[in-house]
């Protein structure tokens, strides 16, 4: 059940400064709930739900959906600009269509045509030119979309995370990758995250990965995580290292190092659900397995403190690390840019579904947006036949700044000195509006020849 709370309402209350949205737990009716602002995710029993809806309906105006598996409840609803919905099989989540479009809409790429990666490697150039002053506002405008929707679609994070970078001084190399990213959400307009029914999972599995000196600019590394329950997608991640390893056995410990502390944060939220979850690190890379397996620092003295806290964290069990094969590592697609075949492997592997088609949810909202749409067009159109004739324009732009902040006086008085009401009615508009500026001597005055 999702519910909309107003802005100023606290039922529950917020993690302030958290990374991650505070988290809720009734034991008496069973009722989990995720708290992100004003809007409020709940999980739980039909009965509970309903009793919550109602107590919340007591004392704000909210908008509730639920969802189930049963006949008479939804099966599809959106929030926080996601797409849920409840399948025979599991669940699905989505992201909404809106930001895609706009990706695609603003850099005029309605009428291209798709492409099968989001991103490509491309030589350095520093002669490259920087951008126009509102072609830099435009690329900044939809990179920050793109940053919002690869929340949700892991296939877009390694090319947005690179789009991002050049945010304070974007290039035309930065537009060619944005022109590439929208060619891409144009082939792929939709990914669906699956989330089927599965056995109690105990244990986190958590991917990870590094390129080495990927950036032929800083070279500095990239390092990309996925975190798993059984086949759940739990996060994802792709991050500019901030130190330049040394080495390929240096960058992908960076990796594991960053790996591990996702993965303790994510067993940290599943105490607060009562899931007592353990942490199993895979990575490809065996140099990076020796470090953090062994005891002492050795003759890396550069890597002492990572190298100690993740030696420490596995003496003590609360991770463990094993190798994986490396054409295994689903990890693979956050580090740099691969081809068709291995996204597509990987996505499915991550239990992600490419689709084409729009979500039932989402082409209700459009046809909503289109119907407000035409609604505005005709009350400006009624608007513009009102005022078209020319003898109007003196008295619009005389009466604009007078009251420049109440539209509706202006074209009430604009009406009635163009003859369409009685010469009584003008004064008793022009009494009404003395009276509110405390200025009826003025008005008395100026109409004694009425008495």
């Amino acid at each position: 059940m999702t519910v909309d709370v107003p802005n100023s309402s606290r039922i529950v209350g917020t993690s302030e400064g958290a990374a991650f949205p505070a988290v809720y737990s009734n034991t008496e009716d069973d009722v989990a709930a995720i708290v992100c602002g004003d809007d409020y995710l709940c999980s739980g029993p039909e009965s509970s739900l309903t009793k919550l809806s109602k107590k919340l309906s007591e004392a704000f105006e909210i908008k509730t959906c639920m969802i189930g598996e049963d006949d008479h409840l939804s099966k599809e609803t959106k929030i926080l600009n996601r797409i849920i919905r409840v399948t025979q099989d599991g669940w699905e989540i989505e992201a909404g269509p809106r930001h895609g479009e706009l990706i695609i809409k603003e850099p005029g790429l309605e009428n291209s045509k798709g492409l099968t990666t989001p991103g490509f490697d491309e030589p350095v150039n520093d002669d490259d030119p920087e951008l126009e002053d509102w072609r830099a506002t435009k690329f900044r405008s939809v990179a920050a979309r793109a940053n919002h929707l690869a929340l949700d679609r892991p296939d877009l994070q390694f090319a947005v995370k690179e789009l991002c970078r050049s945010m304070s001084r974007p290039t035309e190399g930065s537009w060619r990758k944005l022109t590439r990213l929208g060619k891409y959400i144009i082939h792929r307009p939709r990914l669906v995250l699956h989330y089927r029914w599965q056995d109690p999972i105990a244990e986190l599995s958590t991917f990870s990965d590094a390129n080495w000196a990927g950036c032929l600019k800083s070279r500095k590394s990239t390092s990309g995580g996925v975190i798993k329950l059984g086949d759940h997608l739990l996060r994802s991640w792709s991050k500019t290292q901030t130190n330049i390893a040394l080495s390929s056995a240096e960058r992908e410990f960076y990796a594991a190092t960053k790996a591990a502390q996702e993965s303790l944060g994510m067993a940290t939220m599943g105490r607060e659900l009562s899931m007592n979850l353990k942490s199993m690190i895979f990575v490809d890379a065996s140099a990076a397995l020796g470090v953090a397996q062994r005891h002492g620092i050795g003759k890396n003295r550069h890597l002492q403190t990572g190298a100690l806290w993740i030696q420490e964290q596995e003496l003590k069990r609360v991770i463990r690390m094993k190798k994986v094969v490396g054409s295994e590592n689903c990890s693979d697609i956050l580090t740099n840019n691969v081809s068709r075949e291995i996204l597509e492997k990987h996505a499915a592997g991550m239990n992600m579904e490419y689709r084409g088609d729009r979500a039932e949810k989402a082409v209700q909202l459009h046809l909503i947006q289109r119907k407000v749409r035409q609604a505005r067009a005709e009350i400006n159109a009624l608007e513009a036949s009102r005022v078209r004739s020319k003898q109007d324009e003196p008295i619009r732009s005389d009466l604009i700044g007078e009251f420049v902040d109440n539209t509706d006086q202006v074209l009430r008085k604009s009406m009635m000195k163009s003859n369409d009401v009685p010469k009584m009615n003008i004064n008793q508009y022009e009494k009404q509006v003395c009276r509110h500026e405390g200025s009826m001597v003025k008005w008395q005055q100026g109409h004694q020849h009425l008495h």
